[in-house]
């Protein structure tokens, strides 16, 4: 039986969405704007006991963290991130990975809730402002699969569009 060779997944078709978590009865989840990359980190301090037959090592809980990194703009999720920093506002994360759909509008996705424990706006005079979120997942990234609409996927990708009315230039 031969094995199939894995596939590279590329950055840019992992898209972050997210909302507020006391709005989810008014808004739904919403993309990032002009994202430039994200990261999720899973960690877990250990405890070793030395013995006479060597050593033991019990993991502890995992630990995760989102970092996100996106450009400064009038998005409305923007300004709300930044108040989180302050407010404590618990938020609602979907990683979203297009590089393979599934059937009816749904990407395979992990979600998870986190808490913003540092924001941060770099403003410098050559380059675009750029934001940096770092937060706290509450326990672990869960994976299911994310329906997300055909404009959603129109504003990543443009599709192709045919002409309206293909006409000749007068003569």
């Amino acid at each position: 039986m031969a094995e199939e060779m894995a596939t590279a997944i590329n950055g840019a078709n992992k898209v972050l969405f997210a909302r507020r978590l006391s709005d989810g009865k008014n808004m739904d989840g919403t993309r990032i704007s002009l994202q430039t990359t994200h990261s999720i980190e899973i960690s877990s301090d250990d405890n070793t006991t030395e013995t006479k037959d060597g050593n033991i090592t019990v993991a502890g809980n995992p630990e995760v963290e989102l970092s996100l990194e996106f450009l400064g703009s009038d998005d409305p999720v923007v300004a709300l991130l930044e108040d989180a920093s302050i407010n404590h506002d618990v938020f609602e994360f979907w990683e979203v990975n297009f590089e393979k759909p599934e059937t009816d509008g749904k990407y395979p996705a992990k979600y998870m809730q986190a808490v913003v424990t540092k924001f941060s706006s770099d403003s410098d005079a050559d380059d675009f402002n750029k934001v940096k979120v770092e937060l706290k997942v509450n326990g672990q990234p869960k994976k299911g699969s994310a329906t997300v609409d055909k404009k959603t996927i129109g504003d990543l990708q443009y599709a192709f569009k045919d002409i309206p009315k293909a006409t000749t230039p007068a003569e």
